[in-house]
C-alpha cells in the first residue's frame, strides 16, 4: 500500500494521572507541542485499540497546551483512575493512538460495550459522540465551528493490527450506524492504488460489529505486516467505500496469512 513521509511520521509520550484535575484536562508535553504543533488542529482526534474515538479540544492556555472539551467524555468512558498510566501515538493529522496502563502496569482493554445492559437506541446517537475526520489547519488559525460545519459527515477510525486480526476486525460502532453500514452490512475497501475488496460486516455481542468475511482476502491481497496501524476513512456512503490507508507499516514484522474459510463461499476479488 502506498505511504509518504507525513503518513509515516509517528512520535510518542505518556502522562502519569497525579494531578487533581485529570478528569477534566490534560496537558500536553510543552516539547511535543514545539515539534509537532504545526501538525496539530484546534480539535484532535483519540483513538483506543478497541476502535473507538473521541474528538477533543486542544486550548492553549497561557504558553501550555490541554486536552480540554471532550477530554472528561474520554476520561469517563476509559474509567481512568488516580495513577493509572496513558500513552499517547501521534499518527499525524491531529490524531492520536491512546492506550492506557492499569496501576498494575498492565494495559487496560477498553471495550465499547455499553455500561448498562439496555439496547443503545441507534436513531438517537447523537452527532457530537461520533468522530468526523478532521481538518488540516492550525490550531489557533481557524474556527472550531468551521470544523464541526465542514467535516460532521467524514467519518473514520484507526486501527493497529495484532496477530488475533487475522479473521475479522473490529469496527467502532458508532462508525458502522453514522455511515449507513448498518443497513446491508456490507462494505468496500480500497487501497490507495484502487483495488477493491468486498467485506461483511457482522454484529456481535455487546452491540459490537466487526469485518469479517472478505477481510483476511484484504491482509493477504495487501501482503499486511502484523503491527502495521491502518486508518479506515468512508470516501462514498453510497456504496459503503471505504478507503484504507496504511499509517505505520512494520518492516520486519509477519505477514498476516490465509485464514481458514469457515463456511460458505469467499468473496470475489474486484479491480479498477
Amino acid at each position: 500500500m502506498g505511504k509518504n513521509s507525513e503518513e509515516m511520521m509517528i512520535t510518542s509520550f505518556y502522562k502519569f494521572l497525579i494531578d487533581d484535575n485529570f478528569t477534566s484536562q490534560i496537558r500536553l508535553p510543552p516539547q511535543f507541542v514545539k515539534d509537532y504543533g504545526k501538525n496539530l488542529s484546534g480539535k484532535a482526534k483519540l483513538h483506543t485499540e478497541s476502535g473507538d474515538g473521541w474528538i477533543v479540544r486542544i486550548e492553549q492556555v497561557g504558553q501550555q497546551h490541554f486536552f480540554t472539551d471532550g477530554w472528561t467524555k474520554f476520561a469517563q468512558d476509559a474509567d481512568l483512575k488516580f495513577r493509572e498510566f496513558l500513552l499517547f501515538k501521534f499518527v499525524g493529522e491531529s490524531t492520536f493512538q491512546v492506550s492506557v496502563y492499569g496501576i498494575s502496569g498492565c494495559q487496560k482493554e477498553l471495550h465499547s460495550c455499553p455500561r448498562t445492559h439496555q439496547q443503545p437506541d441507534y436513531d438517537n446517537l447523537r452527532a457530537d459522540d461520533r468522530v468526523p475526520k478532521t481538518k488540516d489547519f492550525n490550531m489557533t488559525a481557524e474556527r472550531d465551528d468551521e470544523f464541526d460545519k465542514d467535516d460532521r459527515q467524514k467519518w473514520s477510525f484507526i486501527k493497529k493490527l495484532t496477530k488475533n486480526n487475522a479473521s475479522e476486525l473490529e469496527i467502532p460502532r458508532d462508525f458502522v450506524l453514522g455511515t449507513g453500514i448498518l443497513r446491508n452490512r456490507k462494505l468496500t475497501l480500497v487501497n490507495a492504488k484502487g483495488k477493491k475488496w468486498p467485506v461483511h460486516v457482522t454484529a456481535k455481542r455487546c452491540s459490537r460489529f466487526a469485518m469479517t468475511a472478505g477481510w483476511n482476502e484484504f491482509l493477504t491481497g495487501n501482503r499486511v505486516v502484523v503491527g502495521s496501524t491502518i486508518s479506515f476513512e468512508l470516501v462514498s456512503s453510497s456504496d459503503n467505500m471505504v478507503e484504507a490507508k496504511m499509517l505505520k507499516e512494520e518492516t520486519d514484522g509477519e505477514l498476516f496469512s490465509y485464514a481458514k474459510k469457515k463456511r460458505g463461499r469467499p468473496p470475489i476479488l474486484h479491480t479498477s
